[in-house]
């Protein structure tokens, strides 16, 4: 290919030739030919120098288009503003009369509107930068938009999953078991309670010493006596699955830093006392009725 020196050389007269006055069209074919043969040959420079000015004037080039177009924007809401009730039907006219011819017609089997020809010359623009064919190109919308709905179908099953696992028991177990962790860590004693084995007991619903229900909703006062509670069996040691047992929180407050042991012969003393003063109660009573009855007897005769 010849360079841009030789051609021009080869568009200058020969010595002694006459030269011939050129029109304008000829002359513009000509100007446009040399600045077409002068781009081939800087392409590459004249790409890198845009592109260096480009990055350098980043910020500048950004801020001039948004305040052209924030001008644009104004100096033509100002002219809708000011036009005349005609002019308005007019410009809807127009609008409407765009939107009909660059629309593609319904698809008569569906009944749906396909896209636009604005749309299908965008899309082969986008095909043309990125030197694909419009069927690759389709093939790469297709798959983008089969990750996004996988995406949210696998956001929606996991939302799901997240529901069914937050049940009213893993709730509850989740404030036991952080309140439970701090406090073994202030103790410093061992901690090996998990949220799925507190849930498991709290769903069986019975305190593991009594066999009462708990009840998260009964209160007094500022306790819930009949609310799940996790207890150590020997106070002396850690909280782990072997040394702890889910109770309600009356039992476990009442067991206190003592033992089941203990606080069950507490118990039953305060049962045994119980029974005794009723067999008393009876007794009281049955006499005083005997004596009421020999009375009534008595008096009669």
């Amino acid at each position: 290919m010849p360079s841009l020196g030789e051609r021009m050389s080869d568009d200058q007269s020969k010595p002694g030739q006459r030269r011939t006055k050129m029109t304008d069209e000829e002359r513009r074919e000509k100007q446009g030919a040399y600045q077409k043969f002068y781009y081939k040959d800087n392409k590459a420079d004249r790409r890198a120098a845009g592109s260096r000015y480009y990055e350098l004037n980043k910020d500048k080039l950004k801020a001039k288009r948004d305040a052209i177009k924030h001008i644009r924007a104004m100096k033509e809401r100002e002219r809708v503003r000011n036009m005349t009730p005609e002019q308005k039907k007019h410009r809807k006219h127009l609008q409407d009369l765009w939107v009909k011819k660059n629309r593609v017609p319904k698809n008569k089997k569906t009944g749906k509107v396909k896209a636009d020809r604005v749309k299908n010359y965008q899309r082969r623009k986008k095909a043309e930068k990125l030197g694909i064919s419009l069927d690759e190109l389709e093939v790469r919308e297709a798959e983008r938009k089969a990750r996004i709905i996988q995406g949210k179908i696998d956001k929606e099953k996991a939302r799901e999953e997240r529901e069914a696992r937050d049940t009213p028991e893993r709730r509850i177990s989740k404030t036991i078991i952080n309140a439970v962790r701090s406090r073994a860590k202030k103790k410093g004693m061992p901690f090996d309670l998990d949220l799925d084995w507190l849930a498991l007991i709290i769903k069986k619903g019975r305190c593991e010493a009594t066999d009462d229900v708990f009840n998260h909703e009964f209160k007094v006062k500022q306790t819930r006596p009949y609310a799940p509670s996790v207890h150590r069996i020997d106070p002396l040691l850690g909280y782990t699955k072997d040394n702890c047992k889910v109770v309600t929180w009356a039992w476990n407050r009442m067991v206190g830093d003592g033992t089941d042991g203990i606080t069950k012969r507490v118990i039953k003393a305060m049962i045994d006392k119980d029974r005794r003063e009723q067999k008393e109660r009876r007794i009281r009573k049955k006499e005083q009725s005997n004596q009421i009855k020999l009375f009534d007897q008595r008096r009669r005769a």
